[in-house]
């Protein structure tokens, strides 16, 4: 489980498989499109709602995070978020997780 700091507050997100899988439908994209989720600012917002309802669903909390607010979330911790999806991705598909 990560967490990524908004408004003061640390909440919990997770980028595994489940969440990839319900991005990938939203878009209409194959696994193997992963990096069109990141090149696009619109996607990453969908990639970040559903990486934090994952963490919260993980984590037994209620989200209190609207999509519409992924926006915030990602001007306040892009670079946090970024880091997050790239030792998600390695993790999933290589097992291993980066240093």
């Amino acid at each position: 489980m990560y967490y990524i700091s908004f408004n003061e507050q640390q909440l919990p997100i997770q980028i595994d498989f489940a969440c990839i899988k319900n991005v990938c439908n939203k878009l209409n994209l194959k696994i193997s499109e992963i990096e069109l989720i990141v090149n696009s600012p619109a996607n990453t917002e969908v990639l970040c709602f559903e990486a934090l309802k994952r963490g919260h669903k993980l984590d037994s909390k209620e989200l209190l995070i609207k999509e519409s607010e992924c926006e915030d979330v990602l001007s306040e911790s892009y670079a946090d978020f970024l880091k997050i999806f790239n030792d998600s991705v390695l993790k999933m598909f290589t097992g291993t997780k980066k240093n």
